[in-house]
């Protein structure tokens, strides 16, 4: 995925894609909100640029954290965090 003139992994595609998706269909929104953030192309654009921006500030507060043991690569941390939704999206559906 491309947003502006950067280029992003696979992993941080989809966490970017997962934000933008938050930000389309807020709580209690459906098809309709969807359909319409769709439509509107400066939308989809803006919301590509801030949910990039979003994905790198939470990868940089991962990696500041002084508890964090983990990779520093952007693509490792994205797919953590990605298995991390994963497993609570999981849990959430069981109960």
């Amino acid at each position: 995925m491309k947003v502006g003139d950067r280029n992003f992994g696979r992993n941080m595609s989809l966490l970017i894609i997962h934000k933008m998706t938050l930000d389309a269909v807020p709580n209690g929104g459906g098809v309709s909100s969807a359909l319409d953030f769709l439509m509107d192309t400066k939308r989809v654009g803006a919301s590509a640029k801030a949910a990039a921006e979003w994905a790198i500030q939470a990868i940089e507060a991962l990696r500041a954290a002084s508890d964090y043991t983990g990779s520093k690569d952007e693509e490792e941390i994205a797919g953590m965090i990605l298995k991390e939704r994963d497993k609570r999206l999981e849990h959430k559906r069981k109960e």
